[in-house]
């Protein structure tokens, strides 16, 4: 005798019942098992841990954020060619690194790009007519480093690497407090 219940002997549009539960079940757990990997991947990697983000300029010089840090305190700006926001907020970036010579440093300019360095800031010099140090990831990508979910963004990193606090979206490059607080952060 079948021990199985009578509802998944019934026939529902020429296919039985208990076969459509099954596969929804499934799928259910599937989804599930995967939401909670991509989760637990996006916490581990949204902790800020720089190590993974290793770098690349437009002449070929290949570092590590720790390296390129020094150990201090550091602004992690994130942007991407194919990004408008970006494009719109990259002058006032580029103004701000310009006015700020003693904190242009530990501002570090990274392109999310696939395509290589030295195209990305060509693309700057052509496109927008900057000439803006800016560096792209050749390992991990800093959206997998430190969980990031849109472009652009602003990282403040503490000594260590960690995220100390984040920024989503365009930043006001041109007002004071965004000064004062960069000056802030990097005094730590």
């Amino acid at each position: 005798m079948d021990a199985r219940p009578a509802a998944r002997h019934r026939r529902c549009h020429g296919t039985r019942i208990g076969t459509v539960l099954d596969r929804r079940a499934a799928l259910a757990l599937l989804l599930g098992g995967a939401l909670a990997g991509i989760a637990a991947r996006s916490a581990a990697a949204g902790d800020g841990s720089r190590d993974g983000l290793r770098l690349e300029n437009a002449r070929g010089r290949r570092t590590t954020l720790p390296a390129l840090t020094g150990g201090r305190p550091a602004i992690l700006h994130v942007w991407a060619t194919w990004c408008a926001p970006c494009l719109t907020e990259l002058p006032e970036l580029a103004r701000y690194v310009a006015a700020h010579p003693a904190e242009a440093e530990a501002v570090v300019i990274v392109s999310a790009d696939t395509r290589p360095t030295a195209d990305v800031a060509a693309f700057l010099g052509e496109r927008i007519g900057l000439d803006l140090a800016t560096w792209r990831s050749t390992g991990p990508t800093p959206g997998d480093v430190y969980g990031l979910t849109g472009l652009p963004a602003t990282l403040f990193l503490a000594a260590d690497g960690t995220v100390v606090a984040r920024h989503a979206g365009s930043l006001d490059w041109t007002a004071p407090e965004t000064a004062a607080r960069i000056a802030a952060h990097l005094a730590r």
